[in-house]
């Protein structure tokens, strides 16, 4: 898991099947992220955006750590958006903790049992 955040919004990244699956917090807009290289220092993604079918340009130098980018770019490739972000994994990611999206909360289950009355006197008790 990777807590990935640009001046906007945060997001997290779950790897599935070769990609990474990216989902926004404040936005239902659901990203694939595949790596196109990643060395000890750098690393180049591309994102492609479900919603609207975008694509994004995403490199950035890795921590001489090895568990976050501190000062990635990101550019939109079929138009002019420009944007800086930063992700956290590992040990560096108990420092930002990813959110749910609306979207993956867990929905709370209240059974509702209706109640039964009957006339007692002069009016109803229900149980």
């Amino acid at each position: 898991m990777v807590r990935v955040c640009d001046n906007i919004r945060c997001g997290t990244l779950t790897w599935d099947d070769g990609v990474y699956d990216a989902v926004w917090a404040d936005i239902p807009h659901v990203s694939t992220i595949a790596v196109v290289s990643f060395r000890a220092d750098s690393v180049v993604m591309k994102m492609t955006d479900h919603t609207d079918g975008k694509t994004y340009a995403i490199k950035g130098r890795i921590s001489s750590e090895g568990d976050s980018i501190l000062n990635g770019e990101v550019w939109g490739t079929n138009n002019n958006y420009f944007n800086h972000f930063s992700a956290y994994w590992g040990k560096k990611l108990r420092e930002h903790p990813p959110t749910i999206a609306p979207q993956q909360q867990p929905r709370v289950v209240v059974p509702v049992v209706p109640a039964v009355c009957f006339p007692w006197f002069f009016g109803l008790v229900c149980g």
